[in-house]
């Protein structure tokens, strides 16, 4: 017997919450968004872990907040910045 493994969650994008694509002043601050869902069998993980990289033209001015169900999940996450590529795993 072959158990059919989980999809990958999804990953969306947005910035401010909603929009897909934002004009923006230089030097104007905006909120981007990385959404995606636990795994239903996320205790089966040895680590689960969401990467994204910037581009280039774009600073990251303080560490990034995750939330979990809109509530900053701090406790269960560890989020860590190197350069511009911002990575965020589940905590045990």
């Amino acid at each position: 017997v072959i158990v059919p493994k989980e999809p990958e969650p999804e990953i969306t994008k947005k910035i401010n919450r909603t929009l897909d694509h934002l004009d923006v002043e230089y030097d104007a601050p905006y909120m981007y968004n990385v959404n995606t869902a636990l795994p239903k069998d996320i205790d089966k993980y040895k680590e689960f872990t969401v990467t994204d990289t910037l581009e280039s033209v774009l600073a990251i001015p303080d560490t990034p907040v995750a939330y979990v169900d809109g509530r900053d999940a701090n406790g269960a996450l560890e989020t860590s910045v190197e350069g511009n590529t911002v990575t965020v795993k589940v905590k045990d």
